[in-house]
């Protein structure tokens, strides 16, 4: 890519998770980590869901996208994407 960073992945889970921890659970997790994120980079996340229904939080700032998912019982994916070097983007060409 250019020799540049265009994406970087971040998994978050509680420190002090388990299995009959429930209110330590991705979902509750999931939650927390948007309200941070709301506040932090100021503004709402949309809703998306994909094939299967399971629901990703976009939002987009500029060239920069932010994508939370919950990954699975434990985890949270949060995933920085610099959308003028992703590969799968075609840069704007300059009207001269």
């Amino acid at each position: 890519y250019d020799n540049k960073i265009y994406q970087m992945p971040v998994i978050y889970e509680y420190s002090a998770w388990a299995p009959w921890n429930r209110n330590l659970w991705a979902d509750s997790l999931l939650v927390d980590l948007l309200a941070y994120y709301q506040t932090k980079y100021e503004g709402d996340f949309l809703p998306f869901p994909d094939s299967t229904g399971k629901l990703t939080y976009y939002k987009v700032d500029g060239n920069r996208q932010i994508a939370l998912s919950k990954l699975n019982d434990r985890e949270v994916e949060v995933v920085f994407t610099d959308l003028l070097v992703d590969p799968t983007v075609k840069p704007e060409e300059d009207e001269e």
